[in-house]
């Protein structure tokens, strides 16, 4: 199996973001963050704080957005989600047990009308 070296890139220096492939692949965040500290090499594994950067203020620097996301800091777009538990505070392994409880696009609470992530990944494709 081909896999990322995510821990020497980051030792090396290398930005990386990460998000979804959607429509390529289910948007799932957490699945990914879970991915990136239980790498398949235990010598790739990176931290959950690393991986949570991926995921956002980096994310956010690659789209030259940082002014505007990527952090919850006043004044910027306030997309983020409420999690079950705090990834901080778990063992890496049971990350991928996380679940989201609510979603927040633009300050304001979002209710999907498709809720699977099956039925999300079909919206994804359908509006492509």
């Amino acid at each position: 199996m081909v896999t990322v070296p995510m821990k020497d890139m980051l030792d090396y220096g290398v930005r990386i973001s990460a998000g979804s492939d959607a429509p390529c692949t289910i948007p799932d965040p957490v699945m990914s963050i879970h991915a990136a500290c239980n790498h398949p090499n235990a010598d790739q594994r990176i931290s959950v704080p690393d991986a949570l950067k991926m995921h956002t203020n980096r994310s956010a620097c690659f789209t030259f957005d940082e002014s505007n996301r990527g952090t919850l800091t006043a004044g910027k777009m306030t997309d983020f989600v409420v999690l079950d538990q705090d990834p901080l505070e778990i063992t890496p392994e049971k990350i991928k047990d996380i679940k989201v409880t609510s979603s927040y696009l633009n300050g304001k609470k979002y209710e999907p009308i498709l809720k699977s992530p099956f039925a999300l990944a079909l919206k994804s494709l359908l509006l492509y």
